[in-house]
């Protein structure tokens, strides 16, 4: 599993223009956690949603700080989805830096538990929906609102502590 997360690590920093890492977790061990996003663009980026994923031990409860929180109004939900969008077309440059901070809330009882912390686009060009049960939001877009390449190096966390899993 760790060789697995080492892969799509070196995939998805070899090959996508805008993308998406974990910087840090901070984890109070009683069931608080704050994850810090960071972000690489080579594109002009104009909005994003995703939908991070933890292995469904997080819940979402908020996010804030960063540059993508001083670009745009951010939102997010119980499921994991976050959104950033500007009404007034604010747009974030080329770059990199600091993006988010995503905090949430966990059950205890999964303290010490390895869990894959990603984004990921499952939605296929010309898909009749993209909103189905089970499906994933991976997606910046550009000013005008086209999809831009994007990508999220997956991270493995240790739950109950601020570790980051060695991916050896």
């Amino acid at each position: 599993m760790k060789n697995l997360f080492l892969t799509l690590m070196l995939c998805g920093s070899v090959f996508a223009a805008n993308t998406l890492s974990v910087a840090s977790i901070t984890d109070d061990g009683a069931g608080n956690v704050t994850i810090s996003l960071d972000y690489m663009f080579e594109d002009e980026v104009g909005g994003f949603q995703l939908d991070l994923l933890t292995d469904g031990v997080v819940t979402l409860t908020g996010a804030a700080g960063g540059d993508a929180s001083a670009a745009w109004a951010v939102s997010t939900n119980a499921s994991g989805t976050i959104l950033g969008f500007s009404f007034s077309g604010t747009t974030m440059d080329p770059g990199s830096g600091h993006f988010l901070d995503v905090t949430g809330t966990y059950d205890v009882a999964n303290a010490g538990t390895d869990v894959a912390v990603s984004a990921v686009e499952d939605c296929s060009v010309g898909a009749s929906s993209c909103n189905d049960d089970g499906d994933t939001r991976m997606v910046f877009s550009s000013p005008g609102g086209d999809a831009l390449e994007s990508s999220f190096i997956t991270a493995c966390w240790v739950v109950g502590n601020s570790e980051i899993c060695d991916a050896n």
